[in-house]
């Protein structure tokens, strides 16, 4: 009887010590368990890495989302700080004027001019450090084995060499993809077709005859540039109801004075490109009665000259041609989409007005 009992009390004393054991045991593990992690598994920063195709199909390896930026024509500078990548450039072309806080970030020293739209500084490029830079394919093909040599990381947009306003379109959506913000890029590119659909759509109902127009890039003393079938200018034209008397030509050509004489445009649009050149002054030399230009555009004093932003405006492929839509429309169809009121287009109109007054 008395060893049944010992028995009894022996087994329950292990019972017991074992279930102390296991519940030590749990205990241990389950603040191991939570401690584990802390030690072993840092949290650390992933680098999202990404590969984007340019224009000239080569193939631009993408650490992170860059944060030194060069920009090598206005139109991409236009288009980093359209999509909100402003904080991210540190060096432009020195034609790179707009937005407005580009100039003061200039004069502030926080963005560096690298020298030309057709002759960048490398060096000066090299200096900045960038992990981007954005190159156009018009200006600066010229400069592509050296940019490999350098070990610049390069992505060349279509720029100056755009054919339509897809090209345009395209280069948005690269710069956004680039960047990691494709939703950006996306809404400004609909933006843009849809100021394009709103003008199309009002023509069509508004029944509008064709006009024909020469637009000149430069001043006449220049040669008489323009853009003919296969440029983004000659697409703008037709969208605003002209049609453009150098489009029987391929791309951006010095038209003879015979041919335009010929071709008798209705309306006769001219920028500036930059060149601070007087309006007044190239009015005069499109209609001297000798030197100048015997046609429609002229009898009816239908020219005008683009200066300043309106010159930028029709001149960079980037955002703002949709300001330069809005522009031609009005130039080309006033009875349809009003008559422009901007002090950056000069009209004969206008000039002959003044004139008058003067004389009176």
């Amino acid at each position: 009887m008395r060893m049944t009992t010992v028995r009894k009390g022996f087994a329950y004393n292990i019972i017991v010590i074992v279930l102390i054991v296991l519940i030590i045991g749990i205990l241990i593990g389950y603040g191991f368990a939570s401690f584990t992690p802390r030690m072993q598994h840092k949290p650390t920063k992933k680098v999202f890495t990404r590969t984007v195709f340019d224009v000239l199909g080569r193939k631009v390896i993408i650490n992170g989302v860059p944060k030194r930026v060069v920009s090598l024509t206005p139109s991409i500078t236009e288009i980093l700080f359209k999509l909100g990548l402003g904080n991210r450039v540190v060096g432009v072309d020195r034609y790179s004027d707009y937005p407005p806080e580009v100039p003061k970030l200039i004069k502030e020293g926080v963005i560096k001019v690298i020298g030309g739209y057709w002759n960048p500084n490398l060096e000066e490029i090299v200096d900045l450090k960038p992990d981007l830079v954005i190159a156009d394919l018009g200006a600066d093909y010229k400069y592509l084995s050296k940019f490999e040599e350098l070990n610049l990381n390069v992505l060349y947009v279509k720029g100056g060499k755009a054919s339509s306003l897809n090209g345009i379109y395209h280069d948005i959506l690269l710069i956004g993809e680039a960047f990691n913000v494709t939703n950006r890029a996306y809404e400004l590119v609909s933006s843009i077709k849809s100021t394009v659909n709103q003008i199309r759509d009002t023509l069509i109902e508004s029944n509008a005859s064709s006009r024909k127009v020469l637009a000149l890039l430069g001043p006449p003393t220049y040669g008489l540039w323009t853009g003919g079938s296969g440029t983004y200018i000659n697409e703008l034209i037709r969208i605003c109801g002209g049609v453009n008397i150098a489009s029987k030509y391929y791309g951006w050509i010095q038209i003879s004075k015979e041919e335009v004489l010929s071709s008798n445009p209705d309306i006769i649009i001219v920028a500036t490109m930059a060149t601070k050149s007087d309006a007044k002054k190239i009015i005069e030399e499109l209609t001297n009665p000798e030197t100048g230009l015997n046609v429609t555009a002229v009898r009816d004093k239908n020219i005008y000259v683009l200066i300043n932003d309106a010159d930028s405006l029709l001149c960079r492929p980037g955002p703002r041609v949709v300001d330069a839509i809005k522009i031609l429309s009005s130039i080309i169809h006033p009875e349809i989409f009003g008559a422009l009121n901007r002090t950056d287009v000069v009209s004969l109109k206008q000039a002959s007005l003044v004139m008058s007054l003067i004389g009176s």
